[in-house]
């Protein structure tokens, strides 16, 4: 069938997709312990039958949530990078952007860890692994995009796992607003040591 333009009208969204961003919606407000698949079902307005099309288990779709969640990370990181001239101070833009976008996401990340800490602590290193490879790939494409040389993206890679670390930190101790600002300037402190000097610095106009 065939809109009036002449062009055929757009898919519908997935039940997939759609459990997802019920899913991601839903746990923003409520814990994974306390959540049901018949409350993810009644949120993405889909039958519980139909869930089980998707993922066997409410494990198996947090892992699939899990994966998506770090991948967009990499594609706003990356976005950002071909829509910006590489600088000092573009750079500096970048991992300020991506942390205070991370914390509206807090309880996610409490979420994630609540239903995969075993795997992503225990012996099955399927998640660290995936996670281990984005971050890769990020800082192959921030190396680049700075122009440093293949020895030096060990330096930003640190940078992006340090990055990580200072939203696991915020996850779990709670802490404050007026204290992440202190840490976002103190983080950005060592950005600016590790891209000055390579980069050319603005001229003031």
């Amino acid at each position: 069938m065939k809109e009036k333009n002449g062009t055929a009208p757009p898919p519908a969204e997935s039940g997939k997709k759609r459990l997802l961003q019920a899913a991601y919606i839903h746990f923003q407000k409520h814990s994974y312990a306390s959540t049901r698949v018949e409350d993810l079902c009644r949120a993405a307005r889909i039958s519980k039958g139909a869930f089980y099309l998707h993922f066997k288990t409410k494990e198996e779709m947090m892992e699939e949530m899990f994966r998506q969640f770090f991948l967009q990370i990499k594609n706003g990181m990356i976005g950002f990078l071909k829509s910006h001239d590489p600088s000092p101070m573009a750079a500096l833009e970048l991992f300020r952007t991506s942390l205070e976008v991370t914390q509206g996401q807090l309880h996610m990340t409490r979420v994630f860890f609540e239903s995969l800490g075993q795997e992503i602590s225990g012996s099955d290193r399927a998640l660290n692994s995936f996670v281990g490879k984005v971050f890769d790939d990020i800082a192959k494409e921030l190396q680049k995009w700075l122009g440093l040389p293949d020895s030096e993206r060990i330096r930003i890679r640190t940078l992006i796992s340090s990055m990580d670390g200072i939203v696991l930190h915020w996850a779990f101790f709670g802490t404050p607003q007026k204290q992440r600002s202190k840490q976002i300037d103190a983080f950005l402190e060592l950005v600016d040591h590790s891209t000055s000097g390579v980069l050319p610095r603005e001229q003031s106009l």
